[in-house]
């Protein structure tokens, strides 16, 4: 808007899986649309700009997608509660050990 970013979506496909390609292991076979970082800038929040940018970037990854992938930590606040709203939900947990 008037020269300024409001937001980014930066998305890949995984294609579908041939047994040669390094993809997230607990994913049933398909071509999935990963997702790895949607922002929108603070001001331009709540105005459904995300949603715009991550529609787009779905309907850029073609129709015959099996589902699309992401990660966000659950403590973060927006995240937890964006995500959720928009379809998505958990697949497994991660855990860590820091030393």
């Amino acid at each position: 808007a008037a020269g300024e970013l409001l937001g980014v979506c930066e998305w890949w496909l995984l294609p579908a899986d041939d047994g040669t390609e390094d993809r997230p292991g607990l994913l049933p076979p398909g071509r999935y649309a990963y997702l790895n970082s949607v922002a929108v800038r603070f001001a331009s929040r709540g105005a459904g700009l995300g949603r715009a940018l991550v529609g787009a970037a779905l309907a850029a990854a073609g129709p015959d997608l099996a589902g699309s992938v992401l990660w966000f930590s659950e403590h973060n606040p927006v995240a937890s509660q964006v995500w959720p709203r928009l379809g998505w939900r958990p697949l497994w947990t991660s855990w860590e050990r820091r030393a």
